[in-house]
């Protein structure tokens, strides 16, 4: 599943396109049907906070730039594309 937040700018205005961040003290709940011959089943939740701006990026990299912006921005990139980091990975036993 994924959780987020996906704006744009569009026509002079930000607009936004979904929103299913939970709220402050909820959960989410997640089902899925495993194999009868499955013995364990694993999860993680991946957090990707700066998604959003590594699309920027890519997209300011694209453009034409002066040689110093495109050295920040590029930095920046690298930067977002290393932000990501596993909050939750466990291995749970099924009990059939």
């Amino acid at each position: 599943a994924l959780i987020g937040r996906r704006v744009a700018f569009e026509g002079g205005a930000w607009v936004e396109s979904s929103d299913t961040r939970l709220k402050p003290d909820s959960a989410m709940a997640v089902r899925l049907a495993a194999p009868p011959e499955a013995a364990f089943a694993r999860g993680s939740v991946r957090v990707r906070p700066d998604a959003f701006y590594r699309g920027v990026f890519e997209g300011l990299l694209a453009a034409n730039l002066s040689d110093t912006s495109r050295v920040l921005i590029d930095a920046a990139h690298r930067d977002a594309l290393a932000s990501p980091f596993v909050i939750f990975d466990d291995t749970l036993a099924l009990r059939r």
